[in-house]
């Protein structure tokens, strides 16, 4: 992972390429999507079986990225959380906690 000791300090190291693509996201109006939603959809799936990947690959990646699709993936992960949330919420443990006054 080119001196990078685990996920944290390699996404580190890519931050100021999340960063442009963060910028051109948000100059096109898509200020929804977050670094962390780049960082894993191209995780999940560009990356995901990719071989000998190298940093320059994962930066052209980054800076590629259709951005429509990270806006589905953003939505869909939303989507996601949110029916976590709802189902959470509607679970005898979260009635108990508020129930119970915390």
């Amino acid at each position: 992972m080119y001196g990078y000791k685990n996920q944290l300090e390699l996404y580190q190291g890519l931050t100021p390429a999340l960063n442009v693509k963060l910028t051109l996201l948000k100059k096109n109006n898509h200020k929804e999507v977050t670094k962390e939603d780049i960082w894993n959809y191209l995780k999940e799936t560009k990356w995901k079986s990719s071989v000998d990947l190298t940093l320059a690959d994962m930066v052209q990646d980054i800076i590629h990225t259709d951005s429509s699709e990270l806006i589905a993936y953003h939505k869909k992960n939303k989507e996601s959380l949110f029916k976590e949330v709802t189902n959470y919420q509607k679970s005898s443990h979260f009635s108990k906690f508020f129930k119970n006054g915390f």
